[in-house]
């Protein structure tokens, strides 16, 4: 016969065993995970076809040198401007006038009294040859003293007039016209005008490798215009080249801060390309990563030629069409 007793017991045991464990479970805290991601990669796709290669070469001078020129005081009035950027000026040309009325007519009174002067010297020669028995010589001789004393105060104020004009120097091109000018007062620390003087020879740094003819005659262009250059010699340095290059034609001059010149190389047919971007480098070997269907890159080295145009020109390695990663 079962023993009632402890067959309640047990009975009494499981059911706290089983409201212990209920309690323990209601007390967790749930984790949330977050669901599996594929990386997705900045790409660039393995092309095959024609590629012309392209030498770009920037043209700088050789002898050139900006001058800059400041109004001669503070607070100096506008009076003309007579160049803007780009202009061709001559040696002696006024650029900009500034406003001297007190001055000018000091300059103008002094070239009328010297324009009087002449005229009374010139009437008194001439009563000599009618008048033989009057001595004009001692007027002739005071008058010539007058012309000397009032050349030299001409010579004083137009001294002082320059200071109320900008000139230029030699012949050049106007490269900066300030702004201030057009406000109407300028300070004696305003950069006001900008003029590049030089003989008109350039250069430009090429790589050692590529071919290059003297005598030959370039075409190059900037923002302004297009010009004519010949390549009047060649420095061959280390691993570079000094490309020495001058203005085509006798008369022919170039004023401006820098020059490009483009020139397409033989075009290289049916070759396999890709972005330079997806190349890099270790330990002297060049390799891409490659995109396979699943999404997942793996590495592979890649034997590489020239780049044109920003595209590496891939000999070995992969294959058209295949996706690789962009990794600069």
């Amino acid at each position: 016969m079962v023993n009632m007793k402890k067959f309640l017991l047990t009975i009494g045991l499981l059911a706290v065993s089983i409201t212990g464990c209920g309690k323990e479970k209601n007390s967790l805290i749930p984790i949330d995970i977050e669901e599996y991601e594929r990386v997705v990669y900045d790409s660039a796709e393995v092309m095959q076809g024609d590629i012309t290669p392209i030498i770009s070469l920037k043209v700088l001078p050789a002898d050139m040198e900006n001058v800059s020129y400041f109004p001669a005081k503070n607070e100096m009035e506008v009076d003309r401007i007579f160049v803007k950027a780009g202009d061709f000026v001559h040696a002696g040309d006024v650029m900009v006038t500034f406003k001297s009325r007190e001055i000018q007519e000091k300059v103008t009174e002094y070239e009328n009294e010297l324009a009087e002067i002449k005229l009374l010297i010139d009437h008194y020669e001439k009563l000599k040859k009618i008048d033989k028995t009057t001595d004009y010589a001692s007027d002739i001789k005071q008058l010539k003293k007058d012309m000397q004393v009032t050349s030299m105060y001409l010579e004083e104020q137009k001294a002082i007039l320059k200071n109320y004009s900008i000139v230029a120097e030699k012949n050049g091109v106007v490269n900066f016209v300030s702004d201030m000018l057009y406000y109407g007062i300028v300070n004696s620390n305003d950069n006001v005008i900008t003029v590049m003087y030089g003989e008109g020879d350039y250069y430009a740094t090429a790589d050692a490798d590529d071919v290059y003819e003297i005598g030959t005659v370039y075409h190059m262009t900037n923002n302004v215009g297009e010009y004519e250059m010949e390549l009047v010699s060649i420095e061959e340095e280390e691993s570079q080249k000094k490309l020495h290059f001058r203005p085509y034609g006798s008369d022919a001059k170039v004023y401006t801060k820098t020059l490009d010149l483009v020139i397409e190389k033989e075009t290289l047919k049916n070759v396999m390309y890709v972005s330079e971007k997806c190349i890099f480098e270790k330990d002297g070997k060049y390799y891409v990563y490659v995109i396979n269907e699943d999404g997942f890159r793996s590495g592979l080295e890649v034997k590489i030629g020239d780049t044109v145009d920003g595209n590496t020109i891939i000999k070995s390695g992969v294959n058209a069409g295949d996706k690789v990663v962009i990794v600069k």
